[in-house]
């Protein structure tokens, strides 16, 4: 015991309560080691089980189910509630059905995309597309690298034409039609044959929207304006608006002259004059409080806004001065308001909307 080396019976008795101390204390410690063991194996088990019974299902049909873990798609599969049977267990990432009801459904095996029929589980068009997107018209967009096309349901190029690969939104046809891209800013409408409508491509955008159970195209040109085309592709509004939206009630746009309108599906006015919002005016004065803050005071006109980024001015009982043509608005003094528009330009106006070319405060 440490270099102690009395032989007496009383240094026997000491060396052997020594000895048996260290064994208890390494007993203990061991187990207090295995304990913690037993633990840590014990936690990751219930994780185990508790991540496995956290599944969630979404159904596909009505005799297919895809029964997705958030923690992890490994633990994910397909239920056949025909059979009872699970389905291409811990082979599905995550799986989508069309917004048509299409009987593909586009799923990822964590690398690549295919398709599996929703209402027998079974694939049918094998995990190989670097990128896939829903089934829309019978049809998908498909991508092998750089390079995107169109399906049909055995997996076939519907036709020979390449495109970009969607960038913001997958390529869905609506009707007949789909927007696609050549490059950045370059867009067009096909129709299945991969054919140009309208006048062909070089758009700067164009997007689709579904309201009063009708399909409806805004297409952006290069100068930003706008316009709309209904599902078979009749104008319904010209080329000459901008930030065009939609809501269920109708359309709103701005026309060329700066005023924002509502108009019905079929392009008629049924409001001359929208916005979003109103804004007070106010302006310095000379004078201040008691903290030497600057005291301010409402001036004789409002801005409202007709949409995000712009704004006009409006008379103090409600009536419209200007368009809604101006990225921001000041008040100088009660009655001179400095106006922004584009590329840091500026102009003067009056209370009643009018161009001022002096300013007298």
């Amino acid at each position: 015991m440490f270099g102690y080396n009395d032989k007496s019976t009383y240094g026997k008795v000491v060396r052997r309560i020594f000895a048996g101390s260290v064994a208890i204390v390494a007993l203990v410690f061991a187990a207090v080691a295995a304990y913690a063991g037993y633990s840590a194996v014990k936690e990751d088990i219930q994780e185990r089980i508790y991540r496995k019974s956290e599944l969630s299902e979404r159904q596909l049909s009505q005799n297919i189910s895809y029964m997705q873990n958030y923690y992890t798609w490994h633990d994910s599969y397909l239920f056949n509630y025909t059979t009872g049977k699970k389905m291409h267990e811990g082979k599905i990432a995550w799986i989508i059905r069309s917004e048509d009801d299409d009987s593909l459904a586009v799923f990822s095996d964590g690398k690549k995309r295919g398709y599996i029929n929703r209402f027998t589980g079974e694939i049918q068009i094998p995990a190989e597309y670097d990128h896939a997107w829903i089934f829309s018209d019978d049809v998908a967009c498909v991508q092998k690298g750089n390079v995107a096309s169109f399906i049909d349901h055995q997996g076939n190029q519907i036709c020979d034409k390449q495109f970009a690969p969607p960038v913001y939104r997958g390529y869905v046809f609506y009707k007949g039609y789909c927007a696609v891209s050549l490059k950045e800013n370059d867009w067009g409408l096909i129709d299945k044959d991969g054919s140009w409508m309208l006048d062909g491509h070089g758009y700067e955008n164009i997007r689709h929207e579904f309201h009063a159970g009708k399909h409806y195209w805004v297409i952006t040109a290069q100068d930003g304006k706008e316009g709309v085309l209904t599902e078979i592709l009749g104008r319904t509004m010209e080329m000459w608006y901008s930030n065009i939206d939609f809501d269920e009630t109708g359309i709103y746009a701005t026309d060329s002259q700066g005023w924002r309108k509502k108009y019905d599906f079929d392009g008629k006015v049924i409001e001359d004059f929208v916005m979003t919002d109103v804004g007070t005016l106010a302006y310095d004065t000379d004078v201040r409080d008691k903290n030497g803050e600057t005291i301010t005071k409402p001036s004789r006109c409002w801005a409202y806004f007709a949409d995000d980024n712009h704004c006009g001015l409006m008379s103090d009982d409600g009536k419209p001065l200007t368009p809604a043509i101006y990225t921001g608005i000041e008040a100088l003094s009660p009655n001179r308001f400095l106006c922004h528009l584009a590329w840091n330009e500026k102009v003067m106006l009056d209370e009643q909307g009018r161009k001022v070319e002096k300013i007298e405060l």
